[in-house]
C-alpha cells in the first residue's frame, strides 16, 4: 500500500473536522420493554470547509518540489561527472 501524500492527510483532516458525531439522548424506556431496541444512536452533521484546501496545499508543496528538483539535478550532474571522468580515464590506459 502506498504510502498516502501530504495533501491526502490534509484533505482526511479537513473530513475528519466537518463530521462531528452529536449523540441523541436516550429513551426513558424500562430495560425490559420490546419496543427498547436501540439504546445510543449517533446523528451525523456535516458542515461546509470554509476554505479551498487545494490552493493552501499547493503553495506548501511548491517549496518542497523547488528543493527536490534542485537536489535531483545536483545529483544528476555529479553522476554524469563520475561516468565522464571513469570514461577519460579508462580511454587514456
Amino acid at each position: 500500500m502506498p504510502k498516502r501524500t501530504r495533501r491526502e492527510k490534509l484533505l482526511a483532516q479537513a473530513r475528519r473536522r466537518t463530521v462531528t458525531p452529536v449523540p441523541l439522548s436516550s429513551q426513558d424506556a424500562p430495560l425490559n420493554s420490546p419496543e427498547q431496541q436501540h439504546t445510543f444512536s449517533f446523528q451525523v452533521t456535516q458542515t461546509p470547509i470554509q476554505k479551498d484546501l487545494s490552493k493552501e496545499t499547493n503553495a506548501e508543496e511548491l517549496p518542497i518540489i523547488q528543493h527536490d528538483l534542485i537536489k535531483t539535478v545536483i545529483l544528476a550532474i555529479c553522476a554524469i561527472g563520475i561516468e565522464l571522468t571513469i570514461y577519460t580515464l579508462l580511454r587514456g590506459k
